[in-house]
Order: structure tokens, then sequence, then C-alpha cells
């Protein structure tokens, strides 16, 4: 009975940490802080703490902005949504206990960074570092199984991606296919994943990362930008996690 429900809590959980991740996602780009009082998308009007789930604003639940009157942006709800979505996903395929709070606390992380990625092009140390550190600590519960596991994941994953910059630096000139955020990235996937499991993380993020290049050109951007490999990065982690 409680694993029958354990997805519909998660689903709740998962909103509540969606609203998290939506908060994190404007402060700290724009505010430079982890957790900041909510403000509106529209204009950076400042909002009430009670206005903090951009689901429930969509929802009619204090929807306008006192200050200017606008409502939430919808990648923000669609933000909180999917963390929700993922979250009830983790529960179906990882049974209820720590590995199931460890994991939900690497989707909410990854969700933050593919956020700030996607919208700034920027991956923040305290955020790619601190994972690691967090998912190195935690490995035992973690799905890397145990504290070497981690360590060899997160060097493969590191070092892996740091080849694959030095070289796009070499074969573009002027311009990088990869962000040094990415190498980051591609570490704290290691060390959530583990090895063998950061192969199968990195290697759905690169065709992610692939087809969001592909894209890009077909839209006419150019050869020279940064590729989005960072928020593909994440969704291989993601998956990852909920094929282990």
């Amino acid at each position: 009975m409680i694993e029958s429900l354990t997805p519909v809590l998660m689903l709740v959980v998962g909103l509540g940490a969606g609203a998290l991740v939506t908060l994190v996602a404007r402060a700290l780009p724009e505010r430079g802080r982890l957790i900041g009082r909510p403000i509106c998308a529209a204009e950076g009007c400042g909002l009430p703490w009670w206005a903090a789930s951009q689901t429930a604003r969509a929802l009619g639940i204090g929807k306008a902005c006192p200050s200017c009157g606008a409502g939430p942006a919808r990648s923000d709800v669609l933000l909180e949504v999917g963390t929700a979505v993922v979250f009830a996903a983790l529960a179906v395929t990882t049974s209820a206990g720590a590995m199931l709070a460890v994991h939900a606390a690497f989707a909410t992380l990854l969700m933050v960074i593919l956020a700030i990625d996607l919208r700034h092009r920027e991956v923040y140390l305290i955020l790619g570092f601190g994972g690691i550190a967090l998912a190195l600590l935690v490995a035992p519960s973690s799905m890397s199984g145990s504290w070497f596991s981690a360590a060899v994941g997160s060097a493969v994953g590191g070092l892996g991606f740091g080849g694959l910059y030095l070289l796009g630096r070499l074969l573009y000139r002027g311009g990088e296919p990869l962000g040094s955020g990415d190498i980051t990235i591609a570490a704290l996937l290691g060390a959530m994943a583990g090895f063998p499991g950061v192969l199968t993380a990195l290697l759905v993020g690169v065709l992610a990362g692939g087809i969001g290049a592909i894209v890009i050109l077909i839209a006419g951007g150019s050869r020279k930008v940064i590729m989005p490999y960072g928020p593909a990065l994440c969704l291989g982690g993601l998956w990852a996690m909920l094929v282990r």
C-alpha cells in the first residue's frame, strides 16, 4: 500500500522541490545568493514568500504580481512541474528509502544546474563542486554504491570531458564547442553515478547535446557557438538514475 502511494507522495514533494529549484535558479544568477525572496520574472519585483510556488500561482493562488500585475513565467512553471515528474518517476524506479532520498536530492541539484546553464550559460562552482562533495559523501547510499566507485566515476567524467574540451579548443580556434563548466558537470555526474554508471550518463548527455547542436545549426546558429552540453549532461544524469 505504501509502495503504491510513493509516486503520488513524491509528486507532491517534487512540487515543493521544484519551487526550491525555481528560487535558486533565479536568486543565484540575479542576486548572487542561493536562496532569496521570490521575485517576479517579468520585472524583478519582490514577491511574498507564499508566492514561492510558481505552479500555485499559475493555478490562481496569488497569481498576479502585486507591483506590476504579471503572472508567473511559463519556464518557471514548467521547471517546477518537470521536477515533480522526475520525483514521481524516481519513486517508480527506486525503492523507498535512503537511496530514493539521495537521488531526489541529486535530481533537485541537476534541475537547478540545468535551468541556470540553459538561461545564462554558466555553471556555478558552489553547485558543481558542492554537488561533487555531497555525492562522494553519500556514495554508499546512491547508485554509485561506494566511495571508490564515486571517486573513479568523478575522475572519468572530469578527465573525459576535460580532454574533449581541449580537443575542441584545438579544432575550433576562436570558438568553444564546449563550455569549461561542462567539465564540472561531467565530474559531478561521475560522482553521482559512479563507475561504470558514469558512462551511461555521459553517453546520453552527449547524444542529447548532439541533438541540441543539430537543432541550433538547422535554426541558423553559428558553428562556433557553445553547444548546449551542460543541460544535456544534466538530462543524462537524470536518465542514469531512472534506468540504473
